[in-house]
């Protein structure tokens, strides 16, 4: 599934087809408040998140198995960067900059381990 969101209407694409699906407005700092039930959300930056309501569109189910499935992927290169870095050796035959950036690696994979979460709890209650 791709989003892109031009002019208020967001484009879901899937298996080549197009939809396009109105925007249900920003969370964030606004106060507009939680999601209705169904809906995609996409955080832009701090003070902005775009709601797309998908009930209807998409198996919510297999959603959340795909969501599911990307969540053990994504646990599996985690669990073997913390391997890396739990080895005695690590840190005197590392250099500084891979040490750097293998906790940068390891901070995003729980960033976007977080995400799924938050997705597929929104997905589950909404199915």
């Amino acid at each position: 599934v791709a989003v892109l969101v031009r002019l208020g209407v967001a484009v879901l694409v899937r298996l080549g087809v197009a939809v396009l699906v109105p925007i249900l407005g920003g969370g964030g700092g606004g106060g507009g408040g939680p999601p209705p039930a169904g809906c995609a959300t996409d955080v832009i930056d701090a003070s902005l998140e775009v709601h797309v309501l998908l009930k209807g569109l998409i198996d919510l189910s297999r959603e959340v198995a795909r969501l599911q499935k990307e969540a053990a992927a994504v646990e599996g290169r985690l669990a073997k960067l913390q391997a890396k870095m739990a080895m005695p050796e690590y840190a005197t035959k590392c250099k500084p900059q891979q040490q750097q950036e293998d906790a940068a690696k390891a901070q995003g994979c729980e960033g976007e381990l977080a995400a799924i979460g938050r997705a597929i709890a929104q997905f589950e209650a909404a199915a």
